[in-house]
């Protein structure tokens, strides 16, 4: 049972982050959910790589999970501000977006899998989208400055995932950076 758990732990993620656009009316109950997805994204790959516990099926569920929550996240920022009123932002989701369902199908075809790479780029786009999305949603508008810094990031970690996956012969899910291998 022991060695199941960081894959218990992202598989409850997945659920929570589905949650989340269903609780997002239920202030507390979304707040709590919120900061379970922040908190067992970072427990479920400590946990995994601590005790020796990585598995394929781990990297998957992680992916997945962390995908679940973008997704999520994006689609209330969409629904809940006037992110579709303001063209630079709809522009950078889109751009990331394409960016990353490019990635997605580089992995699937050239290495026959589904996911993403955690790449310490893809770390910070999910710890700035992490920290921007509850302000945000708080402030019920788009910020400028952090909001384009977020954009910026997530396209060049994005684009940084591709050169990896385009110049390795194998895939790595856990390659740290273009420049570390």
């Amino acid at each position: 049972m022991i060695k199941h758990v960081p894959n218990i732990i992202s598989f409850i993620r997945l659920l929570i982050s589905i949650a989340l656009i269903f609780l997002f009316q239920h202030q507390g109950l979304f707040i709590t959910g919120y900061f379970l997805c922040g908190i067992s994204d970072v427990a479920d790959g400590y946990l995994a790589r601590r005790c020796k516990l990585e598995t394929r099926i781990g990297e998957r569920l992680d992916s997945l999970g962390d995908t679940a929550f973008c997704g999520a996240v994006l689609y209330l920022l969409v629904a809940h501000t006037d992110t579709i009123e303001t063209p630079w932002a709809m522009t950078g989701i889109a751009i990331v977006t394409v960016l990353r369902v490019i990635n997605f199908i580089i992995t699937k075809v050239k290495f026959k899998t589904w996911a993403a790479m955690h790449t310490w780029g893809n770390k910070a786009t999910g710890i700035l989208l992490f920290l921007y999305a509850p302000a945000v949603l708080i402030f019920n508008t788009i910020l400028l400055i952090p909001g384009l810094a977020l954009c910026f990031i997530a396209a060049a970690s994005s684009i940084e995932e591709m050169a990896i996956l385009l110049t390795s012969k194998q895939y790595d899910a856990n390659c740290k950076s273009i420049f570390i291998r």
